[in-house]
């Protein structure tokens, strides 16, 4: 297994995912106070949705291993960011 390709693919993973998940803090804020929502909540999702797929091909095509590290980065950045959420959500109603 090549460790450097696993790596450079979860950095390329972490990068990506925490932009596309700072773009869903972006659009559900852009989203709260628009006269229509669904509209700024679509083009969001578009955007994020082809910039991880863009990044997971180029992953891919580095080697397998790349798109590995990619795909168990991304989990760990959603893991992480959906449990920190959740954390302070309830810290936030139990204040």
């Amino acid at each position: 297994m090549d460790i450097v390709a696993l790596t450079l693919g979860a950095g390329l993973g972490v990068l990506a995912s925490g932009l596309y998940f700072m773009g869903l803090a972006v659009g559900i804020r852009m989203a709260l106070g628009a006269p229509r929502p669904g509209l700024i909540l679509l083009a969001s999702a578009a955007v994020r949705m082809t910039l991880l797929v863009t990044a997971g091909m180029l992953a891919l095509r580095l080697s397998p291993e790349a798109g590995l590290g990619f795909f168990v980065a991304f989990l760990l950045v959603r893991f992480t960011a959906t449990a920190s959420t959740r954390l302070f959500a309830n810290l936030a109603k139990n204040a």
